[in-house]
């Protein structure tokens, strides 16, 4: 593939056309890497339409893929790539890379080095990043949206970024979400309080598993201390961000009482509904029910079933979470 080199505006303009084309920077000809390698000028690729791969050398550069599903990689130097439309692949390879794939959802891997990633402002661009470290790597956060804006949760053992509740932006394979700061963020951060663990009981039960109430990403030991009616069920549901030992434990019943464990199953909009059952504890009397199981990354149902209590009765539910 011959690029067309233009000058203008202070960068070496590296045109391909609007054709699927294969630029692999270390096979170009020498009458077009001279130019490039000797101007004082930065150096941009533009490959336009179709779907494109490009291949950087060692020097730092500017990358557009523009329209269709590329596949950009970075050299060793210090590049900035930008996916542009279409569903893009972008790798940064080794040097301190800022990369962004820009429209529809992208796949984004800095490689070696401190590397920044431009998040999308909306769901629609949704990117994965495959690499991301925790206090080596910047989330750059987008125009119009502050770290306050953002719920960082756990799911299926990543880290999703969601804004306002709804809208998935960034999605970091692989990385725990207790592991993610304001100092893993560039952009507007906006005021940010401490927030303490939410006391027991603070936490209501759903009568069904649509209203259960959620305690959040588990971590440690939390207690709920409430009341079950005769004949009701009562559910709460909890979030691993990764694999742990979970322990439940139902007391202080006057009654027969059961617990019930389930997993959670994703939908195709995003949402978690109850699954099927994992474990039960179904002791006879007062006696404690008690769960105990290695579960992965995901969220989980728990219900405790009143439907053999013939009175209102208390008791206290215990979530325990060890590595």
């Amino acid at each position: 593939m011959v690029l067309n080199i233009v000058t203008a505006g202070g960068f070496d303009f590296g045109l391909a056309t609007d054709a699927g084309d294969q630029v692999i920077m270390a096979q170009l000809p020498a009458d077009q890497l001279d130019p490039l390698r000797t101007s004082p000028s930065q150096d941009a690729i533009a490959l336009l339409g179709g779907n494109d791969v490009f291949e950087n050398d060692d020097t730092g550069r500017i990358v557009f893929g523009n329209t269709g599903n590329d596949s950009l990689v970075g050299g060793a130097g210090n590049d900035t790539i930008y996916g542009g439309q279409g569903e893009d692949t972008i790798i940064g390879g080794a040097g301190n890379d800022v990369l962004s794939g820009d429209r529809n959802f992208d796949t984004l891997t800095g490689g070696a080095g401190a590397d920044e990633f431009i998040m999308p402002s909306s769901g629609e661009n949704r990117d994965l990043i495959t690499d991301f470290q925790p206090g080596v790597d910047k989330l750059r956060l987008p125009d119009g949206v502050a770290f306050t804006d953002l719920e960082i949760r756990g799911f299926g053992g990543n880290t999703e970024m969601v804004r306002n509740g709804g809208e998935i932006l960034t999605v970091l394979q692989g990385v725990v979400a207790s592991s993610i700061t304001t100092n893993d963020f560039i952009g507007e951060i906006g005021e940010t309080e401490e927030t303490e663990e939410t006391p027991p009981g603070d936490v209501t039960p759903g009568f069904e598993p649509s209203t259960a109430g959620d305690l959040g990403v588990l971590s440690g030991t939390r207690t709920v201390q409430e009341n079950v009616q005769g004949g009701s069920f009562e559910y709460y549901r909890f979030t691993l961000d990764q694999a742990q030992d979970v322990e439940l434990t139902l007391s202080g019943m006057r009654e027969n009482g059961d617990l019930r464990l389930y997993v959670g199953e994703q939908q195709p909009d995003r949402s978690v509904e109850i699954g099927n059952e994992i474990e039960s504890s179904m002791n006879s009397g007062s006696q404690d029910d008690s769960i105990t199981r290695s579960l992965d990354a995901g969220t989980y149902f728990v219900e405790v079933n009143g439907m053999q209590v013939f009175f209102n009765t208390d008791y206290t539910l215990t979530f325990d979470a060890t590595l």
